[in-house]
């Protein structure tokens, strides 16, 4: 709702309430007052022209004439508001003062990251843990074999995107997984396995193990790879590579909104009544000829703006 309170648009510091207020409402075709009540010699001089007749009148001076009476046409109050800009533009200025604040303490305020999120710190703390011999029994340490100098086996496949086990070296998913076995798992702050990816092996992959014991000039790029991915399932690189599980999520979103925008479209057509006829404009203007027969608000209101001689608006 848009007050006018005054000769001229600017909002007044003390209101008298008791006085007619202007408003542009769509169930309100006529104010209670005009938008413009004070006017000029300029406006003066329309309103007198406004008497005689009207096909005097250019097109520019009656829409000057109706700006007298109203703030707002029908179409002007019926179109969309653009508030929703000024919205969405508040959200990112706020997300983007706050990234500059984060990345600003992360430059200035925040101490640098600690050494020991460091390659070379974690491998000395992975030896370091060995020389304390760190749960011998069935943990750490255990998997170590301080005579060979090397990781024993496991049987326990995980991987960092949860929890995915592989029984004897196949990679299919086991029912049922005897926990008391070292695991496998690919972990960034866990450069060596509990047991290598792959510990059955088939026909290839020993004959490859057993040349694997020669010089390894003899091997080719590719063998080479085929024995570093019996030891390993990812890599560094591969374990760093960021998820797109962030894809699932977002078309999972999309397919919800699609489903719900469906059930409403369904339920607008075939569940909800129809409209009710008091919203159509016929309907409307039998109310407000309705209105002006019952002489609602015959002083200052409603019905004080109808000529009811010349059957017109004042």
């Amino acid at each position: 709702m848009e007050e006018g309170v005054s000769r001229r648009t600017e909002v007044s510091d003390s209101v008298d309430m008791s006085q007619p207020m202007y408003w542009d409402r769509l169930d309100t075709p006529l104010p209670d007052r005009p938008w413009k009540d004070v006017l000029d010699s300029t406006d003066k001089s329309l309103k007198q022209k406004e008497k005689g007749p009207w096909t005097a009148l250019s097109k520019e001076e009656k829409i000057a004439l109706y700006r007298l009476k109203f703030n707002h046409t029908y179409p002007e109050m019926k179109r969309p508001s653009h508030e929703w800009k000024t919205v969405i533009g508040g959200m990112f200025i706020f997300f983007g003062i706050t990234g500059l604040v984060v990345f600003w303490q992360g430059h200035y305020v925040y101490p640098p990251q600690p050494h020991t999120f460091g390659e070379e710190w974690q491998a000395k703390q992975i030896q370091r843990m060995l020389d304390m011999r760190v749960n011998p029994i069935e943990g750490f340490s255990a998997q170590w074999d301080y005579k060979n100098k090397q990781w024993k086996r496991a049987v326990v496949a995980l991987t960092n995107s949860g929890v995915r086990m592989s029984s004897h070296g196949h990679q299919e998913v086991s029912d049922k997984v005897d926990m008391s076995q070292p695991m496998y798992s690919d972990r960034l702050d866990t450069p060596l396995p509990d047991r290598p990816w792959k510990d059955v092996l088939d026909s290839t992959d020993k004959s490859l193990k057993q040349k694997e014991k020669g010089p390894w000039t003899a091997l080719s790029k590719e063998e080479k790879i085929a024995l570093y991915r019996l030891k390993f399932n990812h890599t560094y690189p591969e374990m760093k590579r960021p998820s797109h599980e962030w894809k699932t999520v977002i078309g999972g979103m999309f397919i919800f909104f699609g489903i719900t925008g469906l059930v409403v479209f369904w339920q607008g057509h075939y569940v909800y009544p129809p409209q009710p006829p008091t919203f159509g404009e016929e309907w409307q203007a039998k109310q407000i000829q309705r209105m002006l027969d019952m002489r609602v608000n015959p002083i200052e209101g409603f019905s004080a703006q109808w000529d009811y001689k010349n059957k017109q608006w004042k």
